[in-house]
């Protein structure tokens, strides 16, 4: 999809991404005229530090999670994870390379159940020392482990 095309779903609504999300740099619209440059230089993509990392987690989980909205997902009336309804740096995480989705039914972080607020707790704690972000989701129907290495 072009950026064009991307930018006009957007301003229409119709994009899954709350516009919040979307950042002018992200839409890369072309130049007045028609005209494209001769070469595109990739942005660098981001990185998930271990600055930020300990950051979100001096916040607190409340402050992370004033960022994100979340549903459960069940299964046979029984909790299987969390399903992400948006999140506000959700284009930043994948620039990183997370490749999280709206849609996407979190099941575990790093090892850790999050079924239970002391899971939840002691996941988001646990991410102080890691040395990786692994998110297990459902995609789809299908179990998929998503990870994204921390730089120090």
């Amino acid at each position: 999809m072009r950026a064009r095309e991307l930018a006009v779903m957007v301003l229409a609504g119709c994009a899954s991404a709350p516009r919040d999300e979307i950042r002018p740099e992200d839409l890369r619209l072309d130049p007045p005229g028609g005209e494209r440059p001769a070469v595109t230089v990739p942005e660098a993509p981001a990185r998930l530090t271990r600055a930020e990392l300990e950051g979100s987690v001096r916040a607190g989980l409340g402050a992370f999670l004033a960022n994100v909205a979340v549903s459960p997902a069940l299964r046979n009336g029984r909790f299987v994870g969390w399903r992400l309804d948006r999140a506000r740096y959700l284009v930043r995480w994948n620039r990183a390379g997370l490749d999280l989705r709206v849609g996407d039914v979190v099941t575990r972080v790093n090892g850790g159940a999050l079924e239970r607020p002391d899971e939840a707790l002691a996941v988001f704690a646990a991410l102080r020392t890691a040395t990786e972000l692994r998110v297990e989701v459902i995609r789809d129907g299908q179990p998929l482990t998503l990870r994204l290495a921390v730089a120090d």
